[in-house]
């Protein structure tokens, strides 16, 4: 019985540990993306204050 335990000790872990850093990953792009700003429509364009003549 503790051979089967431990021919299936490296596998779980092997699994824990990319759970753990895809859910890592994931939360830092999700915090990231929620920091940064969406550009939204295009601003106008800025208006001269002496418009030429």
């Amino acid at each position: 019985m503790t051979s089967g335990n431990a021919d299936l000790a490296l596998p779980v872990i092997t699994v824990v540990v990319v759970c753990v850093l895809a859910a890592r990953s994931s939360l830092r792009r999700r915090r990231r993306t929620a920091t940064r700003t969406t550009p939204g429509r295009a601003a106008p364009p800025p208006r001269d204050e002496d418009p030429p003549s």
